[in-house]
């Protein structure tokens, strides 16, 4: 994609996502400047090599790079954070984990097609790095509950985090 993009002078938008700053998620506020974190698994391993190495070749051959991270997308068929969220609310079965306090960091998909096409389309993106989240003050219960009154599942439950990592 990167040399295709170069051959054509074309602008790449790569699709990151937040998880680059791993462990810096639950003790820092992650703007675009803050450095990738201790990564907490292979997926923010890869995503964080997947940005070093695209920014480098970038660089080393001229080719317009915008970064975008996702936060946690919610919206039609949106898998991970409506759908089996949905799925695992029904079951009545714990769905939290801790004390359901901590930021969402939510991002509707409307508004992140919104930023995928201004970074595509904006001269004063290239080179540049775009978190992709609302900015809502809502936390992972607030999240939850009005998800299980949606769909007419019982107030979610939580378990311990250390128990989820044991």
């Amino acid at each position: 994609v990167m040399a295709a993009a170069k051959e054509h002078a074309a602008r790449v938008i790569l699709a990151s996502s937040i998880v680059v700053y791993a462990d810096a998620l639950n003790r820092d506020e992650c703007d675009e400047d803050h450095p990738h974190g201790n990564p907490l698994g292979v997926y923010s391993w890869s995503k964080q090599t997947q940005e070093k190495e695209a920014r480098a070749y970038a660089q080393a051959n001229d080719v317009d790079l915008v970064v975008i991270r996702p936060a946690n997308v919610i919206g039609p068929r949106c898998g991970p954070w409506v759908d089996a969220i949905v799925d695992q609310l029904k079951t009545g079965l714990p769905s939290l984990l801790g004390d359901g306090k901590q930021n969402a960091g939510l991002v509707c998909l409307d508004n992140l097609v919104a930023l995928f096409i201004l970074a595509g389309s904006s001269p004063e993106a290239p080179g540049r790095i775009y978190n992709g989240c609302d900015g809502l003050d809502v936390t992972w219960g607030q999240y939850f509950e009005q998800l299980a009154a949606m769909v007419g599942a019982s107030k979610p439950k939580s378990i311990p985090r250390w128990i989820s990592v044991a």
